[in-house]
């Protein structure tokens, strides 16, 4: 038996909860296939605490890809 269990929130799409019967699905192999960076999508979901649902949209991908651009420039900057 588990001796932990972690609750975790809901991602929606534009204010509605990603379901197949409703065909709103995002999948992350599709973002990849069109040039998305993998690591901005997990920081995309992982960006809220776990435990509040969350809303996916273009918008989320978008910052979360700024953001990993920063800390990628930071860390060159960093390096020398």
């Amino acid at each position: 038996m588990a001796g932990h269990y972690v609750h975790a929130g809901m991602i929606g799409l534009d204010g509605t909860k990603m379901s197949k019967s409703l065909g709103n699905l995002v999948f992350v192999s599709k973002l990849v296939e069109a040039g998305t960076d993998p690591s901005a999508i997990r920081l995309g979901v992982f960006a809220g605490h776990y435990r509040s649902d969350r809303d996916w949209s273009d918008d989320v991908l978008a910052d979360a890809t700024r953001r990993l651009d920063r800390w990628r420039h930071a860390a060159r900057v960093a390096s020398g």
